[in-house]
């Protein structure tokens, strides 16, 4: 990401830009994505079992500790365990903070959390968040 914007930056103001820079840029590139198919393969996870309201917020340029925030809704403990099972499953999780009604689960560029609704509403983190845009979910 330091590379895109030094490059952005000397194209711009319409710098010279140097070859080695322009390569290690393309090396780099493929990670930049990254994130972005790990958060379709949550989604993917996440909407087999049946949770509800889910929405991705892109904090890429609000904290350099993660890039995005699932939040979701499970409509009961069963689903918020078998949802977390999954997830377990398809990216080796072995540490998840459970809770009778809130669940989070920290993959390190993505942070997810699974509510049961009235714990959504209480604490109400999509209204701490109603700046960040939103992913689109496809």
């Amino acid at each position: 990401m330091i590379l895109d914007f030094t490059i952005n930056k000397i194209i711009t103001k319409k710098y010279d830009l140097y070859e080695l820079t322009r390569l290690a840029f393309s090396y780099y590139e493929k990670y930049l994505h990254q994130d972005e198919e790990m958060v379709t393969k949550i989604l993917y996870v996440l909407d087999r079992n049946l949770v509800k309201d889910i929405v991705v917020y892109d904090v890429r340029d609000r904290t350099p500790l993660y890039d995005y925030v699932i939040i979701t809704t499970a409509l009961s403990s069963r689903q918020m365990d078998a949802a977390l099972n999954y997830l377990k499953e398809a990216f080796m999780i072995t540490n998840v903070e459970k809770g009778e009604t809130w669940s989070l689960i920290d993959l390190r560029t993505v942070i997810v959390h699974i509510f049961t609704e009235e714990e959504r509403e209480n604490y109400a983190i999509d209204k701490l968040l109603k700046n960040v845009p939103n992913k689109e979910i496809s």
